[in-house]
């Protein structure tokens, strides 16, 4: 007759607290491994509607062109493109380098929009020298500044706004040049800048 003693049951005790810890423990591991997974399912859920977003607006806006063409709205037609190849371009990537030609191009489909937004009350000039658009420069450089001198320029003023870009060689530099006939800053505004300027150069 088998007897059992304080230390065997001491250590059945334990085996089974180990066990149950275990068993514990392998469960919480399945239900953070199955909240992984959907959590993973839901990022390529995201990841592939983002990538179909663009892609059916940007086929939906070319539709709209063609329909407006064949309807004689060549006006039309011709502004949505440039809405669509601004739109393309601005999802682009990012970090990547472009050619100035490439800038220069989105500059021009920008400079569409405004026209035809604006009509008459605005006035937008290009002076390339065309040896200069192999350089590389990051991409979307150009049109962001184009677009200030637009909303801080020429927007306020009723009539004869202008912006011009000009691109030329000087000294052995490639200069981008970016004007509007704007109000421009008061004298106190520009010395406020030029101070703060001064202050964050110090600090540096």
């Amino acid at each position: 007759m088998h007897v059992t003693t304080k230390d065997e049951i001491s250590v059945l005790n334990e085996a089974f607290q180990r066990m149950r810890q275990e068993m514990k423990m392998m469960i919480e591991e399945i239900k953070q491994k199955a909240a992984l997974d959907q959590k993973i399912k839901d990022m390529k859920l995201k990841t592939l509607q983002n990538q179909m977003n663009p892609h059916f607006l940007f086929n939906t806006l070319n539709i709209v062109s063609r329909m407006a063409y064949l309807e004689s709205a060549e006006a039309t037609s011709r502004l949505i493109q440039s809405v669509s190849t601004l739109m393309r371009y601005s999802l682009s990537a990012l970090s990547t380098s472009v050619t100035l030609e490439q800038e220069v191009k989105v500059v021009k489909e920008y400079f569409h929009i405004q026209e035809t937004r604006f009509a008459d009350r605005i006035t937008c000039k290009m002076s390339i020298d065309e040896s200069c658009l192999s350089v590389h420069i990051p991409s979307l450089t150009l049109q962001p500044l184009v677009e200030n001198a637009f909303i801080h320029g020429v927007e306020p003023k009723e009539e004869e706004g202008l912006v011009e870009l000009s691109i030329y060689q000087e000294g052995g530099y490639v200069m981008i040049q970016i004007q509007d006939n704007g109000m421009g800053i008061n004298e106190q505004e520009k010395r406020r800048l030029l101070s703060e300027k001064k202050r964050k150069i110090r600090t540096y």
